[in-house]
C-alpha cells in the first residue's frame, strides 16, 4: 500500500498546480483582457465603455490596452474617445480604470493604475454639448501635497520631505459629496525605503482624508478623522 502516497501526493500536486494556472490566466480586469466594461452615469445620459484598443496605442508596450469612449444614449451628441493617461510617468500600458460619477453627471474621476502601488487621478467636466474636458491631471499629487503641508505644521521631521521621497503613491476611496462640488479621497504614500532619513518618520501616510472642491480648486484636509 505505500506506493500509493506518491501517487496521491503528484495527484495533489496537479491539482493545485491546475488552479494556480487557472488563477494565473484570468489576472486582469474581470478575468478577461477582451471584457467590455461599461460604467454608466447615474441619470443614465452616458456612458463610459471601455475596451481593449486595436491596433494598441502607443503608450501600451505591455500589458492591458483599454481606451474609453463616452457614449451619450440619446445619440444627440458624438461619442468622445478619452486620451491616454500618465504619459508624463512613462506607463507602458493602459489598464482598465475606475470611473467615479458625480451625482449630477457633470463631474468625472478617473482612477487609473500605473504601476505597482501607484495610480493617477485625473478630473474630467462634461459640457453641456456633450464635450469632455480634462480640468486636472495631477489630483493625486495634489493630495499628497495637502496632506506634507499639514504634517510640516504638525509633525517634527517633515519639513524637506517632497513627493519625490516616495516609493509607493496612490489616491483610492473616492466618492463625491452630495452636492457634486466636492470630491474626497484617502493618500496612500510610503517612503522610499532606501532613504534612511525617511525611515523614522511618523505618522505612516496611510488613508489620510481630503476633499478637493472642483469650484475653488482647492485641495483641503478632510474634516474627519485621518
Amino acid at each position: 500500500m505505500k506506493p500509493a502516497l506518491p501517487v496521491i501526493v503528484s495527484t495533489l500536486c496537479l491539482a493545485i498546480a491546475t488552479v494556480f494556472g487557472q488563477l494565473h490566466e484570468n489576472i486582469g480586469p474581470g478575468g478577461n483582457e477582451d471584457e467590455t466594461i461599461t460604467t454608466k452615469a447615474p441619470s443614465g445620459q452616458y456612458s463610459l465603455i471601455q475596451t481593449q484598443a486595436h491596433p494598441p496605442l502607443k503608450s501600451c508596450e505591455d500589458g492591458p490596452c483599454y481606451q474609453t469612449t463616452v457614449h451619450f444614449q440619446d445619440k444627440s451628441k458624438p461619442d468622445r474617445v478619452l486620451p491616454e493617461v500618465g504619459l508624463s510617468e512613462h506607463v507602458s500600458y493602459q489598464a482598465a480604470a475606475d470611473y467615479v460619477i458625480s451625482p449630477d453627471d457633470r463631474w468625472i474621476v478617473r482612477d487609473q493604475h500605473i504601476f505597482a502601488g501607484w495610480n493617477i487621478l485625473v478630473l474630467y467636466k462634461v459640457e453641456p454639448d456633450g464635450r469632455v474636458r480634462e480640468v486636472e491631471s495631477h489630483l493625486r499629487d495634489l493630495g499628497l501635497k495637502c496632506v506634507l503641508a499639514d504634517l510640516r505644521r504638525t509633525k517634527k521631521g517633515w519639513a524637506n520631505v517632497s513627493l519625490k521621497d516616495f516609493f509607493h503613491l496612490s489616491g483610492e476611496n473616492l466618492s463625491w459629496n452630495s452636492t457634486s462640488d466636492v470630491v474626497h479621497f484617502e493618500v496612500f504614500a510610503r517612503p522610499d525605503p532606501l532613504n534612511p532619513r525617511l525611515r523614522a518618520l511618523r505618522p505612516i501616510i496611510d488613508g489620510w482624508g481630503v476633499d478637493y472642491n472642483v469650484k475653488t480648486n482647492k485641495m483641503t484636509m478632510h474634516s474627519g478623522k485621518n
